[in-house]
């Protein structure tokens, strides 16, 4: 989340769903297949075949980059804490915040997440969660390291919660991109990246960004005049 998720209706959805349906489109593949895959076994993933490049929330590392192809990246993303609302003030400082004693820090398992708060926060009891509801819901933790814009959106759907970046900012980046298996010849990967400089230019990714993670609403558009609805009335 917001990357993918399934919305109320079950309906798989999110900034890089949406990215994948573009893909399809630019490629002209008219059926894509959505498997599950776990961050820990993403280069097995991509080396069986078992799909042909992830697409959800992968995190550049030097360690990835050894044994997976990566695109340029598409999102380039700030790390922050999401707390209840009536503590910010708490976490606004990042020494503060490391000096702190008893801290828990919960973090999503199998992301790369978890090493990054065990570097920055050595004092801290770090609590691995399968979900973000194992946190909203319980206590087992004070507070969710997350990018800022993953936060952000947290915090949409939990409104006694709010995302405190870490500051300086500029100095916790995350960047988000595409592996491939390192199988694949540089054609698919220039092509990938082709297609991200046209998605840049045509401010496709600006729009993406608005709606998934600012949580801006997409305009409604009113549905074309039809016969059978406005003077029939057959449908509604």
């Amino acid at each position: 989340m917001p990357f993918a998720f399934f919305n109320r209706n079950g309906t798989l959805v999110g900034y890089d769903v949406q990215m994948s349906y573009d893909l399809a489109r630019f490629l002209g593949v008219s059926r894509i297949e959505f498997v599950p895959v776990k961050y820990d076994s993403l280069t097995e993933s991509l080396n069986r075949g078992f799909c042909d490049i992830v697409m959800c929330a992968v995190s550049v590392t030097p360690e990835r980059l050894e044994t997976m192809d990566f695109t340029k990246p598409y999102m380039d993303l700030h790390l922050a804490f999401v707390v209840q609302d009536w503590r910010t003030n708490e976490f606004k400082g990042l020494e503060n915040v490391r000096q702190m004693t008893g801290l828990k820090i919960a973090v999503r398992n199998g992301t790369e997440n978890v090493r990054t708060a065990a570097m920055l926060f050595p004092r801290a009891t770090l609590v691995k969660l399968d979900s973000y509801d194992e946190f909203f819901r319980g206590d087992r933790a004070d507070v969710l390291f997350e990018t800022a814009e993953a936060g952000s959106f947290l915090a949409l759907l939990h409104p006694f919660y709010a995302a405190v970046q870490l500051e300086p900012s500029d100095n916790h980046i995350d960047s988000y991109a595409y592996p491939i298996s390192k199988s694949n010849n540089l054609t698919l990967l220039n092509l990938l990246n082709y297609w991200l400089d046209l998605e840049k230019e045509h401010g496709e990714l600006n729009k993406k960004y608005d709606y998934w993670i600012l949580g801006k609403e997409a305009q409604k558009k009113s549905p074309r005049w039809c016969v059978a609805r406005d003077v029939l009335h057959w449908i509604t």
